[in-house]
């Protein structure tokens, strides 16, 4: 993890977690974007709606 901190304040990217989903969703292009799509991913976990 602490090899990937500064690739996490580079890409502007604030926990482990969304640079790892960030790395496997590479489609989505736009960091906004990203983070948005990582709050999903989490609520669908937790059965919550945005």
């Amino acid at each position: 993890m602490v090899e990937s901190m500064s690739t996490m304040l580079r890409r502007g990217y604030h926990t482990y977690g969304l640079l790892n989903f960030a790395a496997s969703n590479k489609g989505i292009l736009g960091r906004v974007q990203q983070h948005k799509a990582y709050q999903k991913s989490i609520a669908a976990m937790f059965g919550e709606t945005i």
